[in-house]
């Protein structure tokens, strides 16, 4: 889970993000990287990791919902955009007890969370297929319709994909 953004990159620096990213890609690690929360279009100002989402498989980027399945006012948007967890409004501990946060470092680790879980079911998992399952079993309310978004994550509907796939390998 990569909650940060790095924007006016130098080309050597990309370059390098790009050897890392290829690198993970290989060895089978997925990053999860946040938006960023300026309400800007990746496509028109890129951000790194996020941007990598479009040339790796290995990149899932994460925007925030709102409660009502909009996208939160300030999360970023594009095509870069894998999906959206919700992200306003989530539970966090801060010193002394609980409080909440809303932004794109708030819904990143849900979906982290959940090819976690995916993995911990499905070792053999290839990014890809991860990318590819979270992005099929998406919710796609209306209400992101507008936005270049793949969709919601829905943890449920990507767990019992993945399971349904399992069971008909095991079948053959």
């Amino acid at each position: 889970n990569m909650s940060f953004a790095v924007g006016r990159a130098s080309a050597d620096y990309v370059k390098k993000w790009e050897r890392v990213t290829r690198l993970a890609q290989k060895a089978g690690v997925v990053f999860v990287a946040a938006a960023g929360n300026e309400s800007s279009d990746l496509d028109q100002e890129p951000l790194l990791p996020a941007a990598l989402s479009l040339e790796f498989d290995n990149v899932i980027t994460v925007g925030a919902s709102d409660r009502r399945d909009g996208r939160w006012p300030h999360s970023n948007y594009g095509s870069a955009l894998t999906l959206f967890a919700p992200g306003e409004d989530i539970p966090i501990l801060v010193p002394g007890g609980a409080g909440f946060a809303s932004g794109t470092s708030e819904a990143a680790p849900l979906v982290t969370g959940v090819i976690a879980t995916l993995l911990s079911q499905f070792p053999n998992l290839q990014p890809a297929q991860i990318k590819q399952i979270l992005v099929k079993t998406a919710d796609r309310p209306e209400s992101l319709s507008a936005s270049d978004s793949r969709g919601r994550l829905n943890a449920r509907r990507a767990l019992e994909a993945v399971a349904r796939i399992s069971s008909s390998r095991h079948r053959n």
